[in-house]
């Protein structure tokens, strides 16, 4: 594995008189007449890849037909594209081209093929102060459509006919299990950054789902006592406590999954991507 991989390139765009480029596993230095500008990866780059845990600093565009149009386009501000040398290997495994992308894959950095996609990745914003303020929101819904049957005269009359028509699936059933799926699904993708997180998260959420469930229906009981005829829906029974850890365990694995699309934060960041001199 190279420690720097050293060329002259055929051109480069976005820094002017650049005569030399050196690829380092952490960062990109070009040397230009008079001064060395360092631009370290970690000071540009938006994010980890959650799925695969590289950082993409840049994207990468394989030319076929004249090895030296191929080029490295790096997202430092502005954007600095790096042409391949006129002379030396262009075949693998000696080829400049390809011992960029092995030191960069070594330092744990990545680029994309052929440009960016599509849609560029967010990154989670994980503070957990958000997070609480979330969760807080998706009880309090849940809380205020379940209580709507207590409001006063013909309002709260027809929010109790509206909640409880259908006795074989009543739309109480909705605040009942809001607190089961969407709060799971929060906490897994907003803090299951790995496997071992899962299990807390769902254990958290279990519990804060059957509290909330418990206290809902003691609180509605004067007018939907849900464990009796003819709803026949008791909340302490072993169908309904399994089939409620079934909810929020899949509920967690679903926001789990949704999260590796995502990017997350990289510390300590760096300058947006501007150079510094050696």
């Amino acid at each position: 594995m190279d420690r720097v991989v050293q060329f002259r390139p055929s051109r480069v765009e976005g820094v002017a008189n650049a005569h030399e480029v050196r690829v380092y596993a952490d960062r990109l230095e070009i040397q230009t007449t008079g001064e060395c500008l360092v631009f370290p990866f970690l000071a540009f780059a938006r994010g980890r890849e959650i799925a695969s845990g590289g950082v993409p600093v840049g994207e990468l565009h394989f030319s076929k037909s004249s090895y030296p149009d191929s080029h490295f386009v790096f997202y430092t501000t502005p954007q600095i594209v790096v042409f391949m040398p006129t002379d030396g290997p262009t075949r693998y495994p000696d080829s400049h081209f390809w011992r960029v992308q092995e030191i960069l894959r070594a330092g744990g950095f990545k680029l994309y093929e052929d440009g960016p996609p599509k849609r560029m990745p967010i990154v989670l914003d994980p503070r957990p102060v958000r997070t609480v303020a979330y969760v807080v929101v998706v009880f309090a819904l849940a809380w205020a459509y379940a209580l709507s049957g207590f409001l006063p005269g013909p309002v709260g009359e027809g929010w109790q006919r509206l909640l409880l028509w259908n006795p074989h699936n009543p739309a109480i059933g909705v605040a009942l299990m809001l607190p089961a799926t969407v709060v799971p699904l929060l906490l897994a993708f907003r803090h299951a950054r790995t496997a071992s997180r899962l299990a807390p998260i769902v254990v958290a959420s279990y519990v804060l789902a059957l509290v909330s469930e418990w206290a809902m229906r003691c609180s509605i009981h004067s007018w939907a006592a849900l464990e009796l005829p003819p709803f026949n829906s008791p909340l302490w029974s072993a169908h309904s406590l399994v089939s409620l850890l079934a909810v929020v365990t899949v509920t967690t694995l679903v926001g789990w999954s949704w999260r590796r699309g995502f990017l997350e934060p990289i510390a300590p960041r760096g300058s947006n991507g501007r150079p510094g001199t050696a």
